[in-house]
């Protein structure tokens, strides 16, 4: 690939490092050498369509600087020959995944407030983009990077959001994730329907909603579920049928509760709780009541000015409009979940269980050949094979018991005894609510002290706040 490149009217001459920052499947990032402050992403060749260039060109008709959140693009590249490759943005470096941000392991590395403080700027920055006329369309935690001291964060892979030209010619999100986009949108190709105005403001809105849920509340999806009666259902059919465990309005008659690590809807503020009903509950049937960008701005602004220091555990921080501190009552919680949990996981055996008798004695067998005729041949059978299946079911019944107790008492009590420690595996599949099923190990994640919250002094979390809207 050659290394030189230039703008659209060869004023400026570009020349790139040979090391790639980051690569993808559309194309990669280089550092451009004597420009500290740039980069350039360059396509690869079969990227270069004249329909990605005609959108990257109106996208660069919009300022870079009316969207400083966003690493927007400045200026467009072209080879020698004069052919579109790419574009120069800011370089963005000391800010890290918000998906490494928020997620259950790495909570312990901040306090609550800054999680609320990283949400405030992620509502800031889509209402910006909302006010530029602007959709996001593939609006996700893995697009954003944030800083995780000041909460500042910037939004990345912008070619992809969706804009109208100057001569009124849609440039459609072409992309989607499932787990982030509302029922409207679930199953729809959308590289196939181009064409389509799929994406719009409310559907950002449903995103957005999400990504803030996960954000204050330990990681978890407001989707992921536990069912006492069913096995776990995915995130993306919960979202098309609207089944949530935090509202009475989506969970499916109380069937459905909330995943082991998942606090209560209770420990945010009502306002805040009904902007999340608004968006879950009315949100999935009517999009219009979806809350937009900016009302979850000044519902965060002030749940942040409303925040308090645990007396017992200066590490937790909470909403003050409460009797006492939320992370505490969590820990101690804990232990009653994880054994109504087990409790729910044996309890769904028993369905199977009560639809296979025991085979009759021979006494029974005995009374019941001699209280009826003769059979024919056609009975026989169907005796023969009744007998037949009433053992196989039996048989299976059996080896599930015994992997059962495998898998739940003896598997994780060699597992503690060989560490040498007082760790115990719970190795049973449950979905913590980030939509995978995991191991939880004890000690180390779940009874550690201060796991929930890092022990920061509140003024100094105080001190970095830094919303720029």
């Amino acid at each position: 690939m050659s290394k030189i490149f230039y703008n659209s009217t060869k004023t400026e001459r570009y020349e790139l490092s040979d090391k790639q920052l980051a690569s993808g499947g559309e194309g990669a990032v280089y550092d451009i050498i004597g420009c500290a402050d740039k980069v350039a992403k360059i396509y690869h060749e079969d990227k270069r369509t004249d329909t990605r260039y005609n959108k990257l060109k109106a996208m660069t008709r919009i300022p870079a600087s009316q969207l400083p959140e966003c690493a927007w693009p400045h200026e467009l590249l072209f080879d020698e020959s004069g052919n579109f490759c790419g574009f120069i943005m800011d370089k963005i470096t000391g800010l890290g995944n918000l998906v490494d941000f928020f997620v259950y392991e790495n909570r312990s590395n901040h306090t609550w407030k800054q999680y609320v403080i990283a949400a405030i700027n992620i509502a800031a920055a889509v209402n910006n983009i909302h006010d530029a006329g602007i959709v996001i369309g593939d609006l996700k935690p893995d697009n954003i990077i944030i800083d995780p001291v000041s909460g500042k964060v910037r939004l990345v892979d912008t070619d992809s959001y969706q804009l109208t030209g100057e001569n009124g010619k849609l440039f459609p999100c072409m992309v989607a994730t499932p787990e982030y986009i509302p029922p409207e949108l679930q199953n729809i190709n959308f590289e196939k329907n181009t064409d389509k105005h799929y994406f719009n403001e409310k559907t950002d809105d449903f995103s957005l909603a999400v990504i803030i849920f996960k954000i204050l509340m330990n990681g978890v999806h407001p989707f992921a579920c536990f069912s006492a009666s069913n096995s776990m259902n995915n995130l993306e059919s919960n979202i098309r049928k609207g089944c949530s465990p935090y509202f009475t309005e989506t969970n499916n008659d109380g069937d459905l509760l909330i995943t082991l690590r998942s606090p209560s809807l209770d420990i945010l503020p009502e306002s805040l709780q009904e902007l999340f009903r608004k968006a879950f509950v009315l949100g999935i049937k009517d999009p219009s009541a979806r809350p937009s960008a900016e009302y979850w701005f000044y519902g965060l602004s002030k749940l942040n000015s409303e925040l308090i220091m645990c007396r017992s555990n200066s590490s937790h921080i909470y909403y003050s409009g409460l009797n006492s501190c939320a992370w505490c009552s969590l820990e101690s919680d804990m232990e009653q979940r994880k054994k109504k949990f087990i409790e729910m996981i044996n309890a769904r055996e028993e369905p199977f269980q009560k639809h296979h008798k025991p085979n009759p004695t021979r006494t029974e067998r005995s009374k019941q050949e001699n209280s009826s005729s003769q059979p024919s041949g056609s009975t026989d059978n169907n005796l023969r094979n009744q007998k037949i299946a009433r053992n196989v079911n039996q048989k299976i019944a059996r080896i599930v018991v015994i992997l059962l107790i495998l898998y739940f008492i003896i598997i994780p009590i060699i597992v503690s005894v060989m560490n040498d420690d007082d760790s115990y595996y719970y190795c049973y599949g449950m979905m913590l609510g980030d939509g995978v099923y995991t191991a939880i190990q004890e000690n180390d994640q779940i009874e550690k002290d201060d796991d929930i919250c890092p022990e920061k002094d509140a003024a100094n979390a105080e001190k970095s706040l830094n919303t720029e809207n």
